[in-house]
Order: structure tokens, then sequence, then C-alpha cells
């Protein structure tokens, strides 16, 4: 089979999840598509050199995600807003989020907002499954001391 066609079909395969996940991430459907289109055309730039084309499309899109959050200043959709009551505060979720390290924030999106299981968190960052339960009970950790303060 040609690698066009092999790519297509991984193509095909993986993009709605892709963008879905990315979504979470972004919060912006035309946002999460760009960020898609962007790691799938490093894919392909790499696609007869790459073992596990998953992974490093994966990695590229939250790479490109975690950018994108850096780079953004005030967008943020309703939906991922934490309401305290309690506080008369309200407190946006990416804004936690945005508070922790790269590796754990990735963690914890793969994890939660892709449905991953641990090992495969692992494989898609390339780490052992135990540094990956270590990052995202690390990471849910300061998020609860950020919500509480």
């Amino acid at each position: 089979m040609q690698s066009s066609t092999l790519f297509n079909d991984f193509y095909s395969a993986n993009v709605e999840q892709l963008v879905r996940s990315i979504k979470r991430v972004v919060d912006l459907q035309t946002v999460a598509e760009e960020i898609a289109q962007e790691s799938f055309s490093k894919v392909w730039q790499r696609w007869d050199d790459l073992n596990e084309p998953a992974n490093y499309l994966y990695r590229v899109a939250f790479n490109k995600a975690n950018d994108e959050l850096r780079k953004r200043q005030t967008h943020r959709s309703n939906e991922h807003l934490l309401d305290l009551t309690n506080e008369q505060e309200t407190i946006y979720l990416s804004d936690v989020l945005s508070t922790l390290n790269e590796q754990r924030r990735t963690a914890i999106y793969h994890k939660f907002y892709s449905g991953y299981t641990n090992t495969e968190v692992g494989e898609l960052m390339d780490i052992p499954v135990g540094t990956v339960k270590s990052m995202i009970h690390r990471g849910l950790s300061e998020m609860r001391t950020q919500i509480a303060a």
C-alpha cells in the first residue's frame, strides 16, 4: 500500500478524536481544527520515519495547544467554569490548569479530557506509567490548592 493511502487512512481514523481532545484544551472549535491540521501536516512530513505516528501526532498537537494557551489573552467559554457560590467567586478551569507545568497539564488532559488510561498516557508522552500516575496525582493536588485558595 502507498504511503499516501496509509496516511489518508490514519487521518480518517484519528482526526475527529484529535479535534475533540484539542477543543477541550483550547475551548474553540476553529482553533482545535487548525491545530489538528498543523499536527497532521507535521506527521505527514515525517510519515515514513515514524514507528508510532499516533503518539507523535498527539504529542505535537498537545504541544501546539499548550502554545496556544500561552499566547491567548482572555477568551474562554463558560462550559469550563467552576462556580464557587459559597465564596461568591468564579474560577475558570483553564486558569487553574494553566498554573500546572506542561507535563502535568498534558497528563491530566490526556487522562480526563481524552479518556486515555494511564498506560496509554504513558505511551503518548513516552514516559513510564508510574510517572504518569505521579504527575496526575501531583497536578490534581496543585489544582485543589489553587481552587481552595
